[in-house]
C-alpha cells in the first residue's frame, strides 16, 4: 500500500511538472522577446539622441505591455506570484529594470549625456509604472480581506478595503492640492483657472456628498420591508432566514440577512447595494470617473501652460 500510495504520489507529481511546462516555456519566450526589445530601445537612444523623448515613453509602454500580456496568454512569473499585480511587477522588474540598471552600471564613467537623460526618464516611467503594480497588488488583498469572513465574524478585516480607499483618495487630494514641502512652485489646484477650479471643487463637493449618501443608506434590509408587497403569495423563503421573501430578494452572507433587490455586497463600502441606495451607488461611481477625468485633463493643461511659459522664458532670455 505504502509502494502504491508513492507510486501515485510521483505519477501526480510528474503530471503536475507536465502541465506546468508550457506555461514555464511561455515565460522563457516572453523574457527573450522582452529582452530583446528593451535593447534595441536602450540601442536606438545611444545612438539617435533626438528620438530620447519617443524612445524613453516607448520603453515604459513596451515594459508595461508585456506585463499585461503575460496575464492575459497565462505565462506566470517564476515562481508563480501570488496575484496579478505582483506577477506584473516581476516582469517590470526583468524586463524593464534589469535592462536599464545594466546599461546605468555599465556607462556611469561615460560622458554621453543625452543617454543618461535618457535613463533617468526610464527610470522614471519605470518607477511611476511599478508603484501602480504594488498599489494594485494592495488592492486586490484589501478586497479579499473584505470578503473571507462576515461582517459580525470579522469586523476589522471588514473595515480593512474602506480604510485603504479613503487612504487612497486623500492622498490624491493630498498631492493634488497641496504644494510639495519646501518648494516654490504651486500645488496643480492653485495653477488651475478661477473658473477651472470652481468646477473642480463642485465636483468633488459632489462626489463627497455622493459617497456620504451611499455610506449612510442601508441597502434596504428584508424585516424593515416584508410589508411592501401585494402578492404575498407568489414569496419564497429564505433556507437562511427562514422568513418569507418577495422575488429578487437575496440572503448576504457577509451582512448576514436579506436584501430588497440586491445588486452585490461591495467590500469597499462595507454594505450592500440593493433597492434604497443603488440610485446613490451609480451617482457616486459618475462623479468618481467625473472627478477623475477632470484631474486628469486638468493637470495635462497645467502641465502643457508650464511647459509654454518655460519655451517663451528661454526664447525671451535668448533674445
Amino acid at each position: 500500500r505504502l509502494s502504491s500510495a508513492a507510486a501515485g504520489e510521483r505519477e501526480r507529481l510528474m503530471a503536475t511538472c507536465r502541465a506546468d511546462t508550457p506555461a514555464t516555456a511561455r515565460t522563457v519566450v516572453f523574457l527573450v522577446v522582452g529582452w530583446a526589445s528593451s535593447l534595441a530601445l536602450l540601442w536606438l537612444g545611444f545612438v539617435h539622441d533626438h528620438w530620447a523623448p519617443w524612445l524613453a515613453w516607448s520603453y515604459v509602454v513596451a515594459s508595461f505591455a508585456s506585463a499585461i500580456a503575460s496575464l492575459m496568454l497565462a505565462a506566470p512569473s517564476l515562481p508563480k506570484a501570488p496575484s496579478p499585480g505582483l506577477q506584473a511587477l516581476w516582469y517590470v522588474c526583468l524586463i524593464g529594470w534589469t535592462p536599464v540598471l545594466a546599461a546605468a552600471w555599465c556607462l556611469q564613467d561615460s560622458t554621453h549625456k543625452s543617454f543618461m537623460t535618457l535613463l533617468h526618464r526610464i527610470m522614471l516611467g519605470l518607477l511611476v509604472t511599478s508603484m501602480f503594480a504594488l498599489w494594485t497588488s494592495a488592492t486586490d488583498l484589501f478586497g479579499k480581506l473584505g470578503v473571507q469572513l462576515t461582517i459580525q465574524d470579522a469586523p476589522l478585516a471588514s473595515c480593512a478595503p474602506p480604510l485603504f480607499l479613503v487612504s487612497c483618495i486623500l492622498w490624491i487630494g493630498l498631492i493634488y492640492n497641496c504644494p510639495l514641502p519646501g518648494s516654490r512652485e504651486l500645488s496643480v489646484e492653485q495653477n488651475l483657472h478661477p473658473m477651472s477650479r470652481v468646477v473642480y471643487w463642485i465636483l468633488v463637493a459632489l462626489w463627497l456628498v455622493s459617497y456620504i449618501r451611499v455610506l449612510t443608506t442601508p441597502a434596504g434590509a428584508l424585516e424593515a420591508s416584508r410589508g411592501r408587497a401585494d402578492a404575498v403569495a407568489a414569496w419564497s423563503k429564505c433556507t437562511v432566514c427562514k422568513l418569507d421573501r418577495p422575488q429578487r430578494c437575496r440572503h448576504c452572507s457577509k451582512c448576514g440577512t436579506c436584501v430588497l433587490k440586491m445588486d452585490h455586497h461591495c467590500p469597499w463600502l462595507r454594505r450592500c447595494i440593493g433597492h434604497d441606495n443603488y440610485k446613490y451607488f451609480v451617482v457616486f461611481l459618475f462623479y468618481s470617473a467625473s472627478s477623475l477625468a477632470s484631474r486628469i485633463n486638468l493637470l495635462n493643461s497645467v502641465r502643457w501652460s508650464s511647459w509654454r511659459l518655460r519655451d517663451c522664458s528661454s526664447s525671451f532670455s535668448l533674445h
